[in-house]
């Protein structure tokens, strides 16, 4: 998915980690970590450190998923 400003990248993140939960509410494991690591690529790049939104919502993904 192509975006061009910096709240879309960010809007983005936040749906991506809506998708992992469903996709581990409906056992699909490896679907969940994709777009996990979807989202973790764009906090990267938006620069949403752990404090952020984004940031906090992947890292705490991270480690269910650990």
């Amino acid at each position: 998915v192509k975006t061009t400003g910096l709240g879309d990248r960010l809007g983005l993140g936040k749906l991506l980690c809506v998708r992992v939960r469903v996709e581990l509410a409906d056992g699909k494991v490896e679907a969940a970590l994709s777009a996990l690591v979807e989202a973790e690529a764009l906090a990267i790049e938006t620069s949403a450190g752990p404090g952020s939104e984004l940031g906090s919502e992947v890292a705490k993904l991270r480690k269910s998923l650990i």
